[in-house]
């Protein structure tokens, strides 16, 4: 449990991304080493860079022992919205740019919270955990043999922004599980939410 964290939640993130034998291939080697031994050495077309998607999630999850009343719909409404604007800036957004043939591209998504419950023997619903998922698009540059290219651009910048942005985005979840614990109050002892 990182702190910051409400006693209950465990919290975490999730890093995801497949690393096909292709994009293996295409960092053993350089660009046109691949191409040859793909096409053959007369066959030459032109490539683009590389797509690589990172999936995301934060999760904050009770231990198996615990569980919580499943917040109201108005609570449950302002959580979310509450969740959204301290993790959506921070967070890949959805984003969209368009490409020199005038195609859409998506580069980040960002979804919305979701819960994870359970239906007790009473038939009563409890809270176990909740869930936050995104994916970034990046676009790793290709290793030229041919010096007289230009390189593609280096994703140093990319990457430490990227990282800066899951840092906080951690951090930013940690304080909003927290507006999911119950406050006692003098009518309820078992809490109502924020």
């Amino acid at each position: 449990m990182g702190s910051g964290a409400p006693a209950l939640f465990t919290t975490s993130m999730m890093l995801e991304w497949e690393w096909d034998a292709l994009m293996s291939a295409r960092f053993c080697t350089t660009e046109e080493d691949l191409l040859n031994e793909l096409l053959g050495p007369q066959k030459r077309i032109a490539t683009k860079r590389p797509w690589l998607r990172v999936d995301i999630e934060l999760a904050g999850m009770l231990s198996l022992d615990h569980s919580l009343p499943v917040p109201s719909a108005e609570a449950w409404q302002g959580w979310v919205s509450e969740t959204m604007n301290a993790v959506d800036p921070l967070l890949p957004a959805s984003r969209t740019k368009k490409r020199f043939e005038g195609l859409p591209v998506v580069e980040g998504w960002l979804g919305e919270p979701q819960a994870e419950l359970n239906i007790g023997r009473s038939g009563g619903l409890r809270l176990l955990g909740v869930k936050l998922n995104a994916w970034q698009a990046f676009n790793p540059p290709r290793q030229w043999d041919d010096t007289r290219r230009r390189p593609d651009a280096s994703p140093q910048e990319q990457l430490e922004s990227f990282a800066r942005q899951l840092h906080n985005s951690l951090e930013a979840w940690k304080l909003c599980l927290k507006l999911l614990l119950p406050i006692p109050t003098s009518e309820d002892p078992r809490g109502r939410f924020h």
